[in-house]
């Protein structure tokens, strides 16, 4: 493979002759390859023939806005696909989908929509209808809410508002 990015050139197996290739690899990772080649963990060589041109896509936790847009996007695919009713998400269930850590980037995010989509009952996504890991960051967040009322420190006994934990990673089991 060195070789043949290198050179562009190939010899076929049991061919006694190399063919010119005029390829363009493009390859995807969800993982750092440049620390990884540092810590000895991917072939430096390789590294350095393939990162030609590097595009970091953030992950969907990273880009948590976009998380009810594609959901709603989802939603309204399997909505048409599975000639279904489901128009909208429960306030709780957006809420839970734009809290979760979302391990699995879109593909993950899509898949939980067509789940749910095949559980619900009703003409909306509700809770009851996402992942376990899913609902229990919805329960999570209302914790937390309930947790950042105001409250009176006890020396000065002045007003305090108590600030929410970042969840961003997840909630904490």
């Amino acid at each position: 493979l060195l070789r043949a990015i290198q050179e562009k050139m190939i010899r076929p197996i049991g061919g006694n002759e190399a063919k010119a290739v005029d390829v363009r690899i493009v390859s995807a990772t969800n993982r750092d390859l440049e620390e990884m080649t540092h810590k000895g963990g991917f072939r430096e060589d390789l590294f350095y023939r393939l990162n030609v041109i590097l595009i970091r896509t953030p992950s969907l936790k990273e880009r948590d806005s976009d998380i009810e847009l594609l959901a709603n996007a989802f939603l309204k695919k399997f909505s048409k696909k599975m000639s279904s009713n489901i128009k909208s998400f429960s306030k709780e269930a957006m809420e839970a989908l734009t809290h979760y850590s979302w391990p699995g980037n879109v593909r993950e995010l899509e898949n939980v929509i067509e789940r749910a989509m095949t559980l619900e009952s009703e003409d909306e996504i509700h809770l009851h209808s996402l992942p376990d890991a899913i609902s229990r960051t919805a329960k999570v967040g209302s914790q937390i809410k309930e947790a950042s009322l105001d409250a009176k420190n006890e020396s000065t006994g002045e007003e305090i508002r108590l600030p929410a934990p970042d969840f961003s990673n997840g909630p904490i089991d």
